[in-house]
């Protein structure tokens, strides 16, 4: 169950601890705003920190679904993972992808007979896991 807490000026989501709205008292009522949520978020990007997309069905430019993001914790990656189907003549064909932070990532590939998975993993800057060419 979501429930909201509300701490000074601030209303958080219990579920991500996370600031949702800011309530500002303007001298004579209270006003909200989404300042506190997005100077946050834009404070955890001008750091170290790395953000990277997220998307669970990703193909030609597209997120089928809602493209997230996700910012990078101790010992994670932005990762893209590729899915291919093996043709009858073995060759692979690009299916789809997704987009994910992924903890100790590593760029690897997996062959079964029906399909073949690639990932590819990446921290050197911000969104690096989009697909290129596909």
């Amino acid at each position: 169950m979501l429930a909201w807490v509300s701490l000074g000026c601030l209303i958080f989501n219990t579920r991500e601890q996370e600031p949702i709205l800011n309530l500002q008292w303007t001298g004579s009522s209270w006003g909200l705003s989404w300042d506190c949520h997005q100077a946050k978020f834009q404070d955890s990007v001008k750091g170290t920190a790395t953000v990277c997309h997220k998307c669970r069905r990703y193909h030609l430019g597209l997120c089928y679904g809602t493209m997230m993001s996700c910012v990078l914790k101790y010992k994670q990656f932005c990762a893209t993972e590729n899915f291919y189907v093996l043709t009858k003549s073995g060759k692979s064909m690009y299916h789809y992808s997704r987009l994910s932070c992924m903890t100790f990532c590593e760029d690897i590939n997996f062959m079964n007979f029906k399909r073949r998975t690639e990932i590819i993993c990446c921290q050197h800057s911000n969104y690096c896991n989009l697909p290129e060419g596909l």
